[in-house]
């Protein structure tokens, strides 16, 4: 069984997200696209961005309903999975990211047996408890949210958490 309240966790993620995007309004898209750190992938804040978006839907979508990931969609993210969003307008990954925070806001809505045995849809001998899931799926989102507020504090930005939660 997951260790938090599912919902109540979720919740907080999604206002840390609305805190960030308040945070990144101004940021130029070349900056958001800028590599900030030395290795190949998830390198900038864009491609942080789409990947946790795109990491939670297909948790949700692809193994604990078996259904299509809301990306299809949104072919213009699609598009860009590749090139980690580069190219992708800041508002079409906004969109995709809060579509899919809608479909995870709404699944928790209904009765969420945490019990639930899943079964990954790319390695189903990986199975887990679907709370432990959720858990795993919303802490992956919170250790990259560190990663962008310092992005933020490189470009001289309070980062949107710090003082409400740090204070």
């Amino acid at each position: 069984m997951a260790p938090v309240d599912l919902k109540g966790f979720y919740a907080y993620l999604l206002w840390s997200r609305e805190a960030l995007w308040r945070a990144l309004e101004g940021v130029s898209e070349e900056a958001l696209e800028r590599p900030l750190v030395p290795r190949k992938r998830l390198r900038s804040v864009k491609a942080l961005l789409l990947h946790t978006a795109v990491v939670e839907d297909a948790w949700l979508h692809e193994d604990i309903l078996r259904a299509p990931m809301v990306l299809a969609g949104f072919p213009e993210v699609e598009a860009v999975l590749e090139r980690e969003g580069e190219g992708l307008p800041l508002t079409s990954l906004r969109a995709y990211q809060e579509a899919v925070g809608r479909a995870t806001w709404a699944f928790l809505q209904g009765p969420v047996d945490e019990n639930q045995v899943v079964a990954l849809h790319d390695a189903p001998e990986e199975r887990y408890p679907l709370g432990d899931l959720l858990w795993h799926a919303f802490l992956h989102e919170v250790r990259h949210l560190v990663r962008w507020f310092f992005c933020c504090a490189f470009w001289g930005r309070s980062p949107p958490l710090w003082t409400s939660t740090f204070s």
